[in-house]
């Protein structure tokens, strides 16, 4: 059929051909024994894209520019009507950039300040319910009153899943996965922001152990991807696409999302800066220094909103006025003065190995336990999602029964009652603030109950008496705030629980919990160490070693290294803690990497999400791979005029999202998007053929458009000389300007759901003005390395793969560069192609051309290869293979300056 053109890799294949056509007086290597030359097996490198590994229903957003003939003429007429204005395109759309920024760092804020507001009033509510019916005796009933309050809080988190799945877990991944350049299907819309929101509140003040933190980060997103647009389906208006038309494209999206995660950070720390630098570290893959200046002013709008709403709305519920705080760090000894000695920074490294340690166990326990998972409720697709969403909404309620009971009982198990320190004039009011919010839990007047203190109080609470609560008394007459003992056991179960619940059908976030169980861990290390030295002062205070710890276990869950640190260093506030966190995290990520991978990392490969790490995968190094060995061979591609029944049958049969268009000699012509084809289906752009003189009538009938076709230069604004020699420069069917084509975005319609009549079947379409004409492409040759880092600095969504002639021979996706795919292509493969009758798989024919032995494949192998001469188990000399005939030895030098080759 005329215009599917199917591309094999016929350079490739002609090469095995003139190979094995060789005379066997020919040898391909003149000196050594054969049977001492290592060999290549054969390679499988025909296959269809459908047949490899990776979840192919996502698929790749695009960030380049098309730059097709519509394109060009639609900016050139948009700055040709300025007719040189000062306030012209570039500082309209500069204008609106900056305000939509503003306005996304403004709107995060706000909303942060409202989920802390409601999830403190709750979690107090809840408390003083409960602690009221236990002060009195009623424990029993205090049990299911608690218990009964987090199953009906934590079942509506569980409800906002099952309304919006894309708002479980903290959303970080997905974040990342998006700026990589991964279309995520519901990930950044409004209804998944508010379930996200709406459905947090209910998770932390249910007593899960999580945290605000990730879901305020894919909060921001959400808001940034969404403010662009000036559009939303679900709630159903649509401003005018001219007033956004700069900003309805993956490039504008992918910044605003950027810029809305860094307020992210900033609405849950109070850390501009570091938001920054998360969203540089962790979340952008594509950088440039413009980027940096709209992420920090975005930031600067977050916290002077928070500040403001701080004031009004938080003042009687947090009074440290953040949505988390770690309370006031001060010099113990007085300003200018060290809470550590300078040999503690020893110390706190082995505390960040200790913490990378035991973040990569929770890591692989939570990987594990997330397996598990899938293995028992079904993954995407293999169920139906309705049977999936009520497993895991009774998942949800189990869990929050057994952690709720656990939680109880630990008061109950540990009832040991401490007296309430008495406040002097000294104390300050975070001194005062502490001591208010010890919990007594069945103990006398003046007492409270350590054990839940830690365990029956919200969690930022629990972490700033960790950071603050300190010693008090001295030598044998120290009085300790936490025994080690209690600190030992509620790290034990809460650990335990911060595993189960990253996972859960619920938004939740992994701050709080590694902060708070790193936070157990250093105030544990630091109170044995006090013990140790009898409390002379030789160790720094806990709550130093406290914050080390919580530092040294996130750094070794997340890897984050200098953003926690700044983040760190704006939440407390206190630069002399700078050179510990340095330490600690450093050697928290060695530690942690040297075990397991990231927590982030670890959920992107167990979903299977295809993301592309910063450096290529080591397979394209060890195996030496080149982009003829992973391209996708089988090129389905279009002509640039076609009969629209040809095409729509093409397109309608594959799921590809691009498609090559080629001449009839097979020379590359561009690319065209499947979205641009569905849009000329919608539009029903199609034209009788070749142009002919139009009569008025049909002139008129057409609202003086012939359908017959017109010029591309008339239209255009351009000249255009000749496409092809047998092709007319004459456009053959009905031109969409580019912003029709834009108007959808980012919902483009299906292709299926136009189909032409019988009549149009036959009709043209001519796609010559919407062909992205300057399409990336990379040489055959072209080693996995270099093509990897030019597709991912580029953020491609495909990238094709050209011959010497031009002829598009593949077409290479992000799935060809995962690291799964490159070990297909390499275990089919052992080593080198030395000689024919070195290939047992591989025969000769009477006719001197190679076939494959029953059970093989084809053969294809490489065009190049630079193989040892051996003689004995000596290599004398290296040959250059890859012409017809074999080229002159290159002798080795016996000796070198080095001692060996070079």
């Amino acid at each position: 059929m005329k215009g599917f053109q199917t591309y094999e890799t016929g350079s490739i294949n002609s090469s095995a051909e003139r190979l094995l056509d060789s005379d066997d007086d020919d040898p391909i290597l003149s000196l050594g024994s054969p049977r001492t030359l290592r060999h290549r097996r054969p390679r499988r490198v025909s296959r269809y894209i459908e047949n490899k590994g990776g979840d192919k229903r996502y698929q790749s957003l695009g960030y380049d520019d098309d730059e097709s003939e519509v394109w060009r003429y639609f900016e050139a007429e948009r700055w040709r009507k300025d007719n040189g204005a000062w306030f012209g395109v570039r500082r309209r759309r500069a204008f609106k950039r900056w305000l939509l920024v503003g306005l996304t760092g403004l709107i995060i804020a706000v909303l942060g300040v409202l989920a802390t507001w409601a999830a403190n009033i709750i979690t107090d509510w809840k408390f003083k319910s409960v602690g009221t019916l236990v002060g009195r005796g009623d424990v029993v009933l205090g049990y299911f009153t608690y218990l009964s309050i987090n199953l009906v809080l934590v079942s509506v988190a569980a409800a906002c899943v099952m309304i919006e799945p894309a708002s479980a877990g903290s959303g970080i991944p997905e974040v990342k996965c998006f700026l990589n350049g991964i279309n995520l299907p519901r990930v950044m819309r409004i209804k998944t922001l508010f379930a996200k929101l709406f459905g947090v509140v209910f998770s932390v003040s249910g007593g899960l152990p999580c945290g605000k933190e990730g879901p305020m980060i894919h909060s921001g997103a959400c808001i940034g991807a969404g403010i662009t647009q000036g559009k939303s389906d679900q709630i159903g208006y649509d401003l005018s696409f001219s007033a956004f038309q700069d900003f309805r494209n993956d490039r504008e999206k992918r910044d605003f999302v950027a810029c809305g995660a860094a307020a992210g950070v900033c609405t849950a720390f109070h850390a501009p800066i570091g938001g920054v630098l998360f969203a540089l570290e962790e979340g952008a893959t594509h950088w440039s220094a413009d980027l940096t200046w709209r992420t920090f002013f975005c930031t600067m709008v977050t916290l002077f909103t928070l500040y403001i709403g701080n004031t009004v709305l938080l003042k009687n519920f947090d009074r440290h006025g953040n949505m988390f705080s770690f309370g006031k760090f001060s010099s113990i000894e007085g300003e200018g003065t060290l809470n550590y000695n300078v040999w503690e920074l020893v110390m706190f490294g082995a505390i960040g190995v200790i913490g990378g340690g035991v973040g990569a166990l929770f890591n692989t326990l939570n990987k594990k336990l997330t397996l598990q998972r899938k293995r028992i409720f079904g993954s995407t697709g293999t169920v139906g999602a309705e049977l999936r969403s009520r497993k895991k909404y009774l998942e949800v309620l189990v869990v929050s029964a057994i952690m709720s009971t656990v939680s109880f009982c630990l008061p109950l198990a540990w009832h040991e009652c401490r007296p309430i320190p008495t406040l002097n004039a000294v104390n300050t009011t975070q001194d005062r603030l502490l001591v208010t919010n010890l919990v007594q839990f069945r103990c006398a007047n003046g007492e409270w109950n350590e054990m839940a203190t830690l365990s029956f109080t919200s969690s930022d609470t629990t972490i700033r008496h960790l950071f603050h609560f300190r010693e008090v008394g001295a030598g044998a007459n120290e009085e300790t705030t936490f025994s080690p003992q209690v600190l030992f056991f509620f790290f034990l179960a809460y650990f335990v629980m911060a595993i189960v619940t990253y996972g859960l059908a619920v938004p939740s976030g992994l701050f709080v919990p590694s902060l708070l169980s790193g936070a157990v861990l250093g105030r544990m290390i630091a109170s044995l160490l006090h013990t140790a030295d009898n409390y002379s002062g030789t160790f720094a205070d806990a709550g130093t070693y406290a914050l080390v710890g919580a530092v040294a276990v996130l750094g070794g869950v997340a890897r984050m290294t200098i953003s926690l640190t700044v983040i760190m260093l704006e939440a407390t506030g206190d630069m002399q803690y700078v050179l510990p966190l340095m330490v600690t995290l450093m050697m928290s990520r060695w530690s942690g990497n040297a075990i397991s991978e990231g927590i982030y990392d670890m959920h992107i490969h167990v979903n299977n999400l295809p993301i592309l790490d910063n450096d290529p995968p080591e397979t394209s190094r060890t195996h030496d791979l080149c982009a003829r060995e992973i391209m996708s061979e089988k090129v389905v591609s279009v002509e640039p005029v076609m009969r629209v029944g040809e095409l729509y049958d093409i397109v309608s049969n594959t799921t590809h999202s691009c498609f090559p268009v080629m001449r009839e000699n097979g020379f590359l012509q561009g690319l065209i998007l499947r979205k641009r084809i569905a849009m000329l289906f919608a539009h029903k752009a199609f034209g009788l053929g070749p142009p002919q003189p139009a009569s008025p009538a049909e002139s008129t009938e057409n609202g003086g458009l012939s359908r017959r076709g017109r010029t591309l230069s008339k239209d255009l604004g351009d000249v255009i000389h000749t496409i092809e020699t047998q092709e007319s420069t004459e456009l053959m069917s009905p031109l969409v300007t580019w912003d029709m084509l834009e108007k959808p975005y980012p919902r483009f319609p299906d292709l299926v759901d136009n189909p032409p009549t019988e009549e149009e079947r036959s009709m043209i379409i001519d796609l010559r003005p919407y062909v992205n004409t300057s399409p990336y492409t990379v040489h055959d040759s072209t080693s996995v390395v270099r093509t990897y880092k030019f597709f991912r600095l580029n953020a491609l969504r495909q990238l094709c793969v050209v011959n010497t002639e031009n002829i598009c021979v593949g077409v290479v996706t992000r799935y060809d560069l995962l690291q799964s795919q490159l070990d297909k292509v390499a275990c089919a493969e052992t080593d080198w192609a030395v000689h024919p009758d070195e290939l047992p798989e591989m025969q000769r024919n009477t006719t001197g051309r190679a076939t494959a032995s029953a059970g093989s494949h084809k053969h294809t192998p490489r065009q190049r290869r630079i193989v040892p001469v051996m003689d004995g188990d000596a290599i004398i000399g290296y040959q250059f293979q890859g012409d017809a005939r074999p080229r002159p030895l290159v002798q080795l030098p016996q000796t070198t300056a080095l001692g060996e080759m070079v």
